[in-house]
């Protein structure tokens, strides 16, 4: 993680919840974080019902060309998200949220976890990690938290939930798998909204961890070897004169 301009924008403030409702932060808005962000936008703006009641969204990105981008593809929403950079950024806004959101690369996880501060901002608040390849033994590990120590989220605990969502979500129609487990026995409120983020942007299967792996390998692979034949129609679309990003747009909605 860089450690450029906390924010090319403004420093979030206290005014910034005046609207009310929870606050969202994504760290390490890519590819994935994006796709998350716009499904619950477009959701939000055709009046989807909530009870998560989140409305204000924090992006943390770690270039000046990915902040052009975000300003760029969420225009029409800006008075709602803010963008901050660098590890300055990943801080605040992970000590202004009250959902948190990993969606940066997986090598990165245990650095962005290790900062200074981090543990403290995260305590008593809900992290949804979609970062593939990191079980929570590592992230509690990069916290300097034993996993026997997470759970509902109260008090100064912190409550950690995996999920693998697909990049079908800016449309609305990922099938999202989130372990759900045992042994860290999350309250109403933060399953709400772990429920309620990721049916924004389509329908979920609950699973429990011994069958998380499992269950994801077989979303990504499924993705995996229907994207050769999507290549080929997409190819073939192209030659007929459909531009390449809208008989993407037909594919990943048919």
């Amino acid at each position: 993680m860089s450690s450029s301009p906390t924010s090319p924008d403004r420093t979030m403030s206290n005014k910034d919840k005046e609207n009310g409702g929870l606050t969202l932060a994504i760290v390490g808005c890519g590819i994935m974080g994006t796709s998350i962000l716009t499904g619950i936008l477009n959701a939000k703006s055709k009046g989807a019902a909530t009870d998560s009641n989140i409305n204000t969204f924090i992006a943390t990105v770690n270039t000046m060309a990915s902040v052009i981008r975000l300003r760029k593809q969420f225009h029409s929403s800006e008075s709602r998200v803010h963008i901050l950079v660098g590890n300055d950024g990943v801080l605040q806004a992970m000590q202004k949220a009250d959902i948190v959101l990993l969606a940066c690369k997986p090598y990165t996880i245990e650095a962005v976890l290790s900062l200074q501060g981090v543990k403290e901002a995260l305590g008593g608040k809900l992290v949804i990690s979609v970062a593939v390849g990191t079980p929570v033994e590592k992230m509690t590990a990069a916290l300097g938290i034993s996993e026997s120590s997470i759970g509902k989220g109260k008090g100064k605990e912190i409550a950690i939930v995996r999920a693998m969502p697909s990049l079908a979500a800016s449309f609305g129609k990922s099938n999202t798998v989130v372990e759900i487990s045992p042994s860290m026995v999350l309250s109403q409120q933060n399953k709400s909204i772990v429920r309620y983020i990721f049916r924004y942007i389509g329908s979920i299967v609950e699973v429990g961890p011994g069958q998380y792996d499992a269950a994801s390998v077989m979303a990504a692979t499924s993705m995996a070897f229907l994207t050769v034949a999507l290549d080929g129609i997409l190819d073939g679309g192209v030659k007929e004169g459909i531009k390449r990003s809208e008989g993407r747009d037909i594919l990943v909605r048919s």
